[in-house]
């Protein structure tokens, strides 16, 4: 799983938010499926690597 964050906010800020997206997910399928920890790896990219472009309104 990817966390993606936009540009807008400072580098930290970003790094940490996608990290506690993406966790928050994790977390989420372990305790609703039961899914093993072991087999779900997270990424997280704050601003290094945003999904989409950040230079118009509608993203």
């Amino acid at each position: 799983m990817d966390g993606h964050i936009s540009k807008r906010e400072d580098y930290k800020t970003n790094q940490t938010l996608s990290k506690n997206r993406v966790e928050g997910i994790k977390n989420y399928l372990i305790l609703k499926y039961q899914i093993d920890p072991n087999r779900i790896k997270t990424f997280y990219y704050g601003s290094d690597r945003p999904i989409a472009s950040d230079d118009n309104t509608e993203n």
